[in-house]
Formats: C-alpha cells, structure tokens, sequence
C-alpha cells in the first residue's frame, strides 16, 4: 500500500480487500491517538483524512489496529513489514495473499461468526437454513483469492482516476 494515502483511504482499501460494505463506524488505534471519520459523539477522535500512513506507521515493526464496527468488534492488527520505494505511478495497493473468506457482515462479530460457522455446516443445526437464506450464496469459510481483492483495488484505482470517488 503507498504510504502517502491517507487513512480514510486506507480504510477504504481495506473494505474493498475484505469484501465488506462500509456499513459501520470504524478506527485506526495508534499508541497514542485514534483516527477516524469525524464524529460528534466521538470528539477525542482524529479526522483520519488528513492523516497519512506515512505519518502514523514511520518504521519497520511499526503497528496499528484497524477497529471497524465497533459494536462488533472486529479488531485487525496491521504491521509494516516492509518499506518499498514507488513513485507517482505506482499502483495504490495490492493484495500479495490472504487466508480464509471474511466473515459476512453482520455476523455479529467473532463469536457470532463462530456461531454461523457452526450452523451452516452442521445440516442438523437449528439455524442451518436461517442462515444459509441469510449468507444468499455458498459461503466457503477457507476460501480467499487474492485475485479477486486486486481486481477490486484496480476498479477502486479507475474510479479514483475518473473521480467517482472523492470522498477518501
């Protein structure tokens, strides 16, 4: 991921990545400060716009938490492996590999995904057919294809060169 993107656009790279919707409040947790979308009932809270990777992830080993949806508590530890020079040309991100499917969302968090995975692979559970009607589709829990996540990215790039999206 280029350094100089600021977090809200961070945040939006994750969610392409992972497959979520941007349905809910999220934060970057730093040591020190917690950057997010400005919030009224959040004043302590950084506008995370004008922030850039650059300037809250400075060496190798440096990490952050990624918190979205807070009533769920979906908590993802990101650690700079590495530094990489690009340039103005270089792409925004890329996603070199993953594991596993991202839980829906919705889920209810970690212990509500654990509770899915459950039902929707024991025909015998109550919820079995709730929430196979609820998933629309066949939900494969060890799937991921990074393929997949970059073709996501390189349609987000487009929109961004085209100026669909402004916003991050």
């Amino acid at each position: 991921m280029r350094s100089d993107a600021p977090l809200s656009l961070v945040h939006e790279i994750l969610q392409v990545v992972v497959g979520w919707g941007n349905n809910h409040t999220h934060l970057f947790i730093t040591s020190k400060t917690q950057y997010g979308a400005p919030n009224p009932d959040m004043p302590k809270v950084q506008d995370h716009h004008h922030i850039r990777l650059s300037e809250v992830m400075k060496k190798i080993g440096d990490t952050m938490v990624y918190d979205y949806d807070l009533s769920e508590t979906w908590h993802h530890n990101i650690v700079l492996e590495e530094i990489i020079p690009t340039n103005d040309t270089s792409m925004l991100a890329r996603c070199l590999m993953g594991k596993r499917a991202c839980p829906p969302e919705d889920v209810g968090g970690p212990i509500g995904y654990a509770r899915f995975l459950e039902a929707i692979e024991d025909p015998l559970h109550e919820d079995h057919q709730d929430d196979l009607d609820w998933i629309e589709c066949d939900f494969d829990p060890d799937a991921f294809d990074a393929r997949l996540a970059n073709m996501r990215l390189e349609l987000m790039e487009d929109q961004i060169r085209e100026g669909e999206i402004v916003s991050v």
